[in-house]
């Protein structure tokens, strides 16, 4: 290994460089040290399956603006520590395939995962099996179009899911339900045209919706009734003609609520009922 005379080394940055490859043992000799590696703005399309297997005490992984296809071909390193975070932003990743991160010790702890600015399509049920103490959940300006029901359901522990700037025409009802600790979610500048009345089924613990830059013409009465703790509510940039009674019911501790920019002509007389500030 090229490093294996630097066991005290905490930190390696190799940021912006040529890089094409990361070979198996590359890093031999900081598996006792190395909590944080930058390998960003490279042009890494292949990590062999040991490249990073020894780093024992690995705690952040930037990867971010890489040619990587996908993060099952990652080698996750089996950190003692425990993996924090991982930067996938900015790489060729067009699938999230079942079971990418299984069978890791070290990720069971990793808290936030971005894979904004890929060409993502499609996440298969069990894409996150492993993940059981993600917090953050980053998938902005991607290719997402669909949401299977119950593709989220292996990361209970969530907390802020970012999906904004992606092609999503429908949120089907129960697409989140299995995040009960959820506290934001961004669903900007998508294509959504419909909201099933349940989509936001059990996620009382949400405070930030945003809604905005999407194609939405109305909103189903109750549509944010379990939302008991919801203080932010972004809707403008959409198409909505009339707000229905009840449209808010439940949401009384609102106290951000955007419309702008949309094409209301009609406001009936319980449409706001429940707001009480």
């Amino acid at each position: 290994g090229l490093f294996i005379y630097s066991s005290q080394m905490e930190e390696l940055t190799l940021s912006y460089n040529q890089i094409e490859m990361v070979e198996n043992d590359t890093f031999l000799g900081l598996g006792s040290s190395l909590q944080r590696l930058c390998l960003d703005n490279n042009l890494i399309r292949v990590v062999e399956s040991s490249a990073f297997a020894r780093l024992d005490w690995l705690f952040e992984l930037a990867l971010q603006y890489n040619r990587l296809a996908s993060p099952i071909r990652l080698a996750w390193p089996n950190s003692n520590l425990g993996m924090y975070w991982v930067n996938l932003e900015k790489n060729e990743i067009h699938s999230i395939n079942a079971h990418a991160f299984a069978n890791r010790i070290s990720l069971s702890s990793l808290v936030r995962i971005v894979f904004d600015t890929n060409f993502i399509q499609n996440i298969e049920l069990k894409a996150f099996q492993g993940l059981d103490n993600l917090q953050i959940l980053s998938l902005s300006r991607n290719r997402l179009e669909t949401l299977e029901s119950g593709v989220f359901c292996d990361i209970a522990e969530l907390q802020t899911l970012h999906l904004d700037s992606n092609r999503l025409k429908v949120l089907k009802n129960d697409t989140f339900s299995c995040l009960t600790k959820l506290s934001t979610l961004k669903l900007s500048g998508n294509r959504l045209v419909e909201i099933e009345p349940n989509a936001f089924r059990n996620l009382a613990l949400l405070g930030q919706l945003s809604l905005d830059r999407n194609q939405l013409v109305s909103l189903p009465a109750h549509l944010f009734s379990a939302l008991v703790n919801l203080r932010s509510l972004l809707l403008s940039f959409n198409r909505l003609g009339k707000l229905l009674n009840n449209t808010f019911l439940g949401s009384a501790q609102l106290s951000q609520l955007e419309l702008s920019f949309n094409r209301i002509d009609e406001i009936e007389p319980d449409a706001f009922r429940d707001l009480s500030r």
